[in-house]
């Protein structure tokens, strides 16, 4: 909605910023606006669009704010769209690499197989699969994002921190080059990781440490707040060669961009 002419902007023509504020008018104890929306999309919200979608952005925004919803408030009816959306995003992934389609029609489930794909696009849709076999008793979500998850485990040779952004979108997965970032086109699934643990309560099934595939610990020990020929990270020495400026400070590259805020140093 713009906020000075009141106008909508049918960006995907699907409720998106009603569904998105489902979830805070509830935490905020605005009920009788909660149920007002929750009606109106349980008895409007149509999936049935011949038009082709970000897989990514139906996953964290429209089946996100739906689970999250139901989750919160037990209705039945925001449950139930959340398992069609679901069930058309499942047809989405690809059953040779395990990894979700970039496009996807959502009226057909079609979606044209991409080369190569970016750890962003395959590594967000865990948090919200997950869920939705818990809350469904059905296992072949979580499965599917256990294996897209495992998939980018080996294109990366079991180092959960990734010289690279782009993977070949194949049976035996390959890092497929791309600068390697914590910015856009890969912020997503380092964010994941974190809080797919926390969902899980520290799930066994899958290696959750960032770190390298010996199980060491990610820890940023880095002097003074400083980057580059003075730091100190317990990680992947590929991945901090990857991310080295020409003149060495880390930051450079990341400057721009959200999840690196976080850092220490920065």
């Amino acid at each position: 909605l713009k906020p000075l002419s009141g106008t909508p902007n049918k960006y995907m023509n699907m409720m998106l910023m009603m569904v998105e504020s489902l979830d805070t008018l509830y935490l905020m104890s605005e009920l009788d606006e909660f149920s007002e929306a929750a009606r109106y999309i349980e008895k409007n919200l149509d999936f049935d669009k011949a038009m082709t979608f970000s897989f990514f952005e139906i996953t964290i925004r429209i089946l996100g704010g739906l689970l999250s919803s139901a989750s919160l408030s037990g209705r039945p009816g925001l449950l139930a769209k959340a398992i069609d959306i679901g069930e058309r995003l499942y047809r989405g992934i690809d059953a040779a690499s395990g990894f979700p389609c970039r496009q996807i029609n959502l009226s057909t489930s079609s979606c044209s197989k991409d080369c190569i794909v970016n750890l962003a696009e395959v590594g967000t849709f865990q948090l919200e699969f997950f869920a939705l076999s818990d809350l469904t008793g059905d296992p072949k979500f979580k499965d599917a994002a256990r294996r897209a998850y495992l998939q980018i485990r080996k294109a990366g040779g079991n180092d959960n921190l990734l010289p690279f952004m782009n993977i070949l979108n194949v049976e035996e997965p390959k890092g497929a080059g791309g600068e390697a970032s914590m910015g856009g086109g890969a912020d997503s699934y380092y964010e994941y990781i974190l809080k797919w643990y926390l969902q899980t309560n520290g799930y066994g099934g899958v290696q959750h440490r960032l770190g390298t595939g010996d199980g060491r610990d990610v820890r940023a020990t880095c002097q003074d707040g400083q980057f580059g020929s003075r730091h100190s990270c317990g990680c992947s020495r590929r991945f901090q060669r990857s991310f080295q400026s020409r003149n060495g400070m880390l930051m450079q590259r990341w400057g721009s961009h959200q999840l690196p805020c976080v850092l220490a140093g920065t």
